[in-house]
């Protein structure tokens, strides 16, 4: 019975492609020396990358980033050194030195993303793509 307490609640990888899951267990069964557990998955619909993509530019005075998603939309985080002004899709924003800086407005969808960012300094942005897949 100690392998359905080590499921609940735990990421996992399923056929080797790496998705946001959840799982519970619903039921045991034993059968004299066999466990039946059965479980309950909750993904999301996308294969996650293992790693984080990461964009970073040297901006003095003004410079274009250009991020490329995939297909699920994400928020990316960034990092800046100084105070940076962003512009994009009809968006403006300044963001002051600092890490882990999020814009709820800046929304990577499918494709790429220009972003005209005026200061002087260096700017990271950091995201997990996502894709659909048969």
């Amino acid at each position: 019975y100690e392998i359905g307490a080590g499921l609940v609640g735990s990421e996992m990888c399923i056929r080797d492609r790496y998705y946001d899951a959840r799982i519970s267990v619903l039921t045991y069964s034993r059968e004299s020396l066999k466990l039946g557990v059965s479980i309950e998955c909750r993904a999301q619909p996308y294969m996650m990358a293992v790693s984080e993509t990461e964009a970073t530019a040297e901006i003095a005075g003004t410079g274009e980033v250009t991020l490329q998603n995939a297909r699920m939309p994400v928020v990316p985080t960034i990092d800046a050194t100084a105070e940076m002004k962003l512009q994009w899709g009809g968006y403006t924003a300044t963001i002051a030195a600092g890490e882990d800086i999020v814009l709820p407005d800046l929304v990577l969808r499918e494709g790429e993303t220009k972003i005209a960012v005026t200061g002087t300094g260096t700017i990271t942005f950091r995201y997990r793509q996502g894709k659909l897949v048969a």
